[in-house]
């Protein structure tokens, strides 16, 4: 047994180094040695890693710290930059250079680009939403459709009768029955209208007879026209023997040319043997033959089909002929007639195609065939032109109204549009307008320029100017002076 008072520090341990342990095993706990790798491996409940150290491959990381045979801390560390990256290697490889990278850009007007969700429900304007990555909107929809119904009163005003259509939304549509010549329109009052046509002109007659010409015919009485109530009788005065010409004379069937057949040859539906005949033979004709047609008697009818056939007589060669009824020239079964909105119409042959007029327009069967589509108001278009301090010049674009117009200055800035005659073509419905594109500040915009135009008689249209910035025409500033066109627009309603 021996006494330790004091042992060096040294920097590495082995395994085979001794250490003093006290045996607490044996009675009084003596001092034994026993070998370091004895206590790591043994029964001592140590492990058997002595050093540890640590080692990567490439560039990219770099390791401090190591080995450690007692305790400590390895200390991993990138070296490298943010523009670089590390490859399967472990190696440091900068970022390539992107010249012109993508951005994406914000969606807009005829701009593909990012959107935002989350937008916050305001009145009717609702957000966008999405559901498995696709986007929606969720409207809270309620059905507010409601339909209008229409109560029918009809008045009696003067010749005429109003229609007034009262709709169960308060809104009144009222249509005006005129008039014509020789015609009545009585309202009762119970929406029950009546209308009663007159003749134009009335008389008697006094007296009929008949003449004629050639000897085919007789009247009887022959000269004595029928004045009160008789009958005057028109008799064949010919035989069996006779024919009737153009000039309505009898002439006997004797005079009329005849000869003999020199020859008769085989052509379709007809067989000559010989072919051609010039002396004895037999003729046959092929009622079956696809030439051949053979009409049987039968009664009228009305329910003719496209399938059935027609006989005719052909123009370009005068042969007679059968055609198909669907073949013929304007056979039709039906039409479609389409509209800027709404499904197609189809019309078929007893039908009948109505053209209606809508708001402000007009539509009339004006001849046999023929509808005319027209407004139901008459216009007038100026093109208006600055003439310094006189009345301005004019072109007329449109004039419905057929009359003379002629424009005076009756002050600064003040300018009436007549018609000529005194017809009262500007009624109490009119609505007059302008169409000014001219700007101010502009250099070639001269100013003033015309700004209001109104009905002011049954014959005049005034037309005003002003000076910019100012309300009222003042002194001469107040004349149109502008070289640049101006239009203006007259419409006068019935």
């Amino acid at each position: 047994m021996s006494n330790i008072l004091s042992y060096p520090l040294i920097p590495v341990v082995s395994g085979e180094d001794l250490l003093i342990i006290s045996d607490t095993s044996v009675k009084g706990n003596p001092t034994r040695s026993v070998r370091v790798d004895q206590i790591i491996s043994g029964g001592g409940g140590g492990g058997g890693v002595l050093m540890v150290d640590a080692s990567i491959n490439g560039n990219a990381v770099s390791i401090t710290g190591g080995p450690i045979t007692i305790s400590g801390i390895l200390d991993f560390r990138f070296g490298g930059l943010s523009t670089q990256y590390v490859n399967g290697l472990g190696n440091l490889v900068t970022f390539p250079t992107i010249s012109n990278p993508y951005v994406l850009p914000l969606a807009s007007n005829g701009t593909r680009g990012g959107v935002q969700i989350g937008y916050t429900e305001a009145g009717q304007n609702y957000p966008v939403e999405l559901s498995n990555e696709k986007m929606f909107v969720n409207v809270p929809w309620t059905n507010t459709n409601t339909n209008t119904t229409y109560d029918l009163t009809s008045i009696q005003n003067v010749n005429d009768v109003y229609v007034h259509l009262t709709g169960s939304d308060a809104t009144v549509d009222t249509i005006q029955l005129v008039a014509g010549a020789n015609i009545t329109l009585t309202d009762d009052g119970l929406n029950n209208i009546t209308i009663d046509a007159t003749s134009g002109s009335s008389g008697t007659v006094e007296s009929v007879g008949l003449s004629h010409t050639g000897n085919a015919f007789v009247v009887t009485p022959a000269s004595t026209p029928v004045t009160s109530i008789g009958t005057l009788a028109v008799t064949m005065s010919g035989t069996n023997l006779e024919y009737i010409n153009g000039a309505g004379d009898r002439i006997p069937l004797s005079t009329l040319p005849s000869g003999s057949v020199t020859s008769v040859a085989s052509g379709p539906g007809i067989t000559a043997t010989p072919s051609p005949i010039t002396g004895a033979g037999s003729i046959e004709v092929d009622y079956l033959g696809l030439d051949n047609v053979i009409l049987s008697g039968g009664p009228l009818i009305t329910d003719a089909v496209s399938g059935d056939y027609i006989l005719l007589s052909e123009a370009k060669n005068n042969n007679c002929a059968h055609s198909l009824i669907s073949d013929l020239p304007g056979y039709y079964t039906n039409f479609l007639v389409a509209a800027d909105t709404g499904s197609a119409n189809s019309v078929g042959q007893a039908e009948t195609l109505t053209l209606t007029g809508g708001d402000s327009i007009n539509t009339t069967n004006t001849a046999v065939g023929i509808t005319t589509i027209s407004l139901a108001y008459k216009s007038v278009v100026l093109r208006l032109q600055g003439n310094g301090s006189l009345a301005p010049t004019f072109t007329v674009v449109q004039n419905d109204l057929g009359s003379t117009l002629t424009m005076v200055k009756a002050g600064v800035g003040h300018y009436i549009l007549s018609t000529s005659g005194g017809n009262g073509d500007f009624g109490s419905n009119v609505i007059a307008f302008i169409e000014n594109p001219n700007e101010y500040g502009v250099a070639a915009d001269v100013f003033p320029q015309v700004t209001t135009i109104r009905r002011k008689s049954a014959t005049e249209i005034a037309v005003r100017s002003f000076n910019v910035g100012t309300g009222t025409a003042i002194g001469a500033a107040g004349d149109l002076l502008s070289a640049f066109e101006v239009c203006a627009e007259i419409r006068v309603y019935p």
